[in-house]
């Protein structure tokens, strides 16, 4: 192994560390970054814009090596969608919006926060158009494969993030969750990836993304860069709305409330947890795969044995006939907005306005929805997280599949009704979670078949940081490969 696929195979904190101590500066770690894109992406197609300035910022900030800057020098690279960055394209995986040239004016907090702790935004990666697939593939740049076997998929709508992540390119990068599009790929990819409660990180200077919904966040090798992000981007914005009770309330600084409850959630997890395993569809609608259900019941089997208390048990609440319904009855005016405002960016540059299929079909029932009924979606929420929160107060953690299959043959969902079903269908067990506010995470589980296998993990509102520390746990007992790039 080289030299320099060595330290592109390390996670973030070690990239920090190599650039602290001398062994590489933070310009060479960005051009080796910029060669592996430059080598890996025409098989992958994870990186849709490369950030030519990217190179002038990337001495390290004042501060570096500090506790100010943890990640000075390291590039990462952002979703194509959201995350506004300064003279970054805002294409959302829309041609629409790729041929009126849309672009940001200004950064984001998640971004002003991953800059000021030291990371280089370098690029963007691939996204579903306006994260509406559970695959990332648009007409704007195609697929997105995945780089353990690139006849697969990678997921969707954050793939172009994960694959990148897998393939060595960036150690980390951000992402969006709107029904699992971090934790989804996350599987897919061998990564780890935390979906944070309600109100954990910012959408400032816009609002909530989704009503909530969606949350930002990161894919990353380590449960460790996980944590040290979440230290960087968690914290109120003036104006939030919403703050997650693991914060501090009165300022925008998250560093103290973190470290507090990171104190308190270790001890929780040192404490026997009461941990309810699923490994199966309990409405029918998907079965799911042996080797997922075999990850499941191995992680459960590793948790009992590290001294938890592990048992059948889950919150019926979650699956509920007509949550699918729901979900979707709540999301489609969403489609619509973004579909209007992309074709009217279209118009008026003189381009012709042109949409995956699958916005078109979201956008044609979004059309068809009165606000009434978007209403009552929408409030039959308030009780649905009322419902499925309870469980919580009983048990501390659910352990079930990320989702019922391992990845699949690239472009396993085809354009018309049915491949769109599909790619909603599957989706059995993470919308719940950004439905009712509640952290969950992904974490690797190892290969079947030659592709990552994830689990996942989900916590009580505001104990992000005990499912970390859970996370972590399995880590140590389990230790994963999360990149092509490192040892088998």
């Amino acid at each position: 192994m080289s030299e320099s696929s060595a330290l592109l195979a390390l996670d973030a904190t070690g990239q920090a560390e190599a650039v602290r101590s001398g062994l590489v500066t933070a310009r060479e770690l960005l051009s080796l970054s910029l060669a592996r894109i430059e080598e890996a992406d025409a098989a992958v197609n994870a990186v849709v814009f490369v950030d030519e300035d990217a190179a002038e910022r990337a001495g390290a900030p004042a501060g570096a090596g500090s506790e100010a800057a943890p990640f000075a020098g390291v590039p990462i690279l952002l979703k194509d969608l959201g995350a506004a960055a300064v003279g970054h394209p805002d294409h959302q995986g829309s041609v629409a919006r790729k041929d009126a040239g849309c672009s940001f004016d200004h950064d984001s907090a998640v971004v002003r926060r991953l800059r000021a702790g030291g990371f280089v935004p370098i690029g963007r990666t691939n996204s579903a158009e306006f994260g509406l697939h559970s695959e990332t593939r648009n007409l704007a740049y195609g697929l997105t494969r995945n780089p353990w076997d690139v006849s697969r998929s990678a997921g969707g709508s954050s793939g172009g993030s994960a694959a990148a992540v897998a393939a060595g390119m960036t150690a980390l990068a951000q992402g969006t969750d709107g029904g699992g599009s971090l934790r989804n790929p996350a599987a897919h990819c061998g990564l780890v990836a935390l979906k944070v409660s309600r109100g954990t990180i910012s959408g400032a200077p816009g609002g909530e993304s989704l009503y909530g919904i969606s949350q930002t966040g990161v894919l990353t090798r380590s449960v460790r860069d996980a944590r040290a992000v979440l230290a960087l981007l968690a914290g109120r914005e003036p104006g939030d709305a919403v703050v997650s009770p693991g914060l501090v309330r009165g300022g925008p600084s998250a560093g103290a409330a973190l470290g507090a409850a990171h104190e308190a959630a270790h001890g929780a997890a040192a404490r026997p947890l009461r941990i309810g395993v699923l490994d199966h569809d309990p409405g029918g609608v998907y079965d799911v795969s042996p080797e997922i259900r075999s990850a499941v019941l191995e992680t459960a089997g590793l948790l009992e044995g590290l001294g938890h208390v592990v048992e059948p048990a889950w919150p019926a609440a979650m699956f509920v006939d007509d949550f699918a319904e729901r979900w979707f009855a709540a999301l489609l005016p969403f489609a619509k907005v973004a579909r209007d405002r992309a074709a009217a960016a279209a118009e008026a540059a003189g381009a012709t306005a042109r949409f995956d299929p699958i916005t078109e079909h979201w956008a044609a029932l979004a059309a068809s929805q009165t606000s009434a009924e978007h209403v009552e979606a929408m409030g039959w929420f308030d009780g649905f997280r009322r419902r499925v929160q309870s469980w919580w107060q009983e048990f501390d953690v659910l352990l079930c599949p990320v989702l019922p299959l391992q990845p699949q043959p690239a472009g396993q969902f085809a354009d018309g009704a049915d491949g769109i079903a599909e790619s909603i269908r599957i989706l059995r067990f993470t919308p719940q979670a950004n439905m009712t506010g509640l952290p969950a995470v992904s974490v690797p589980a190892g290969f079947a078949g030659g592709v990552p296998v994830g689990v996942q993990l989900v916590g009580a509102y505001g104990a992000d940081l005990q499912l970390l520390d859970l996370a972590e746990s399995l880590e140590e007992a389990r230790p994963w490969r999360t990149s092509v790039l490192a040892p088998a």
